[in-house]
């Protein structure tokens, strides 16, 4: 019912949590790998809490990660920030990836196992995209927030219309050049241009 939704809601809003480190560590259980069923600690993996901080001090607004394979990126730098902006924040989140054929993908093996093992898996979609798997495009929260799959390949126009104070990329390899029917900037600075 209404009222049980509303009273979910309330339920399931994070305490005010300051920063994304505080997220991370009071919200994420790690999904697979040595810590599974563990909390997100950033004592594990030490340059997260660089990572972080760098994030919280509000002396930047773009933020780049490259690092070794299995050394955490996608859950810190990718799918962490991502979840602080839809759940912590509240607020729509623009993600972009190199084509629309990895979206299925960075949702059901990346993003969906993250929120399942936390206390916002009630959020999800009981219906429509992202509840029952299959292709996915833009997911509606049960709260508000919305999560918009944007790729890097297609016309300039696939980009243009949704914007979002957020925009989260994946796999930039090969996003750097513009397409070649596009007369506009390379496909990462037409994503961040969404914001």
């Amino acid at each position: 019912t209404a009222t049980d939704l509303r009273w979910f809601l309330n339920q399931a809003r994070p305490r005010q949590l300051r920063s994304m480190r505080e997220f991370a560590e009071a919200e994420i259980v790690i999904p697979d790998g040595p810590y599974q069923g563990r909390r997100f600690r950033c004592s594990r993996q030490p340059y997260t809490k660089l990572w972080f901080d760098a994030v919280d001090s509000g002396k930047w607004n773009r933020f780049v990660a490259t690092g070794p394979t299995q050394s955490g990126k996608t859950l810190s730098c990718f799918v962490i920030p991502l979840l602080y902006h839809l759940f912590a924040i509240g607020e729509t989140v623009i993600l972009g990836l190199p084509d629309m054929e990895m979206a299925s993908d960075k949702w059901q093996l990346d993003i969906l196992p993250v929120i399942e093992r936390s206390r916002f898996r009630g959020l999800l979609p009981k219906r429509g995209a992202g509840s029952r798997g299959g292709r996915v495009e833009t997911i509606h929260f049960r709260h508000g927030a919305t999560l918009k799959f944007m790729s890097g390949g297609g016309s300039d126009k696939s980009r243009a219309g949704f914007t979002s104070r957020v925009v989260v990329i994946t796999e930039t390899d090969g996003m750097d050049q513009p397409g070649n029917a596009s007369r506009e900037a390379d496909k990462i600075t037409q994503l961040e241009a969404r914001t």
